[in-house]
């Protein structure tokens, strides 16, 4: 048990988002994260291979399919 108790939103977000925590949701967030902050939003690096293309936008994809259907 933690020293402090914080309630409110954060118990909110515990609670609902507990559901999730057994799935590889988190690393697939991150990657569709990586990926447009790399080479979409911010364009730190330039997308010139396409199988780097290919491959990013499918896991956006398959991604974007499994949050959705997460919450069902």
């Amino acid at each position: 048990m933690s020293k402090y108790e914080v309630g409110g939103v954060f118990e909110a977000i515990k609670k609902n988002f507990a559901k999730f925590s057994d799935t590889d949701l988190c690393e697939t967030v991150r990657a569709i994260t990586d990926f447009r902050n790399n080479y979409i939003a911010h364009q730190e690096k330039e997308l010139t291979d396409i199988n780097t293309a290919k491959e990013g936008l499918a896991k956006w994809i398959n991604g974007l399919y499994q949050i959705y259907f997460a919450h069902q």
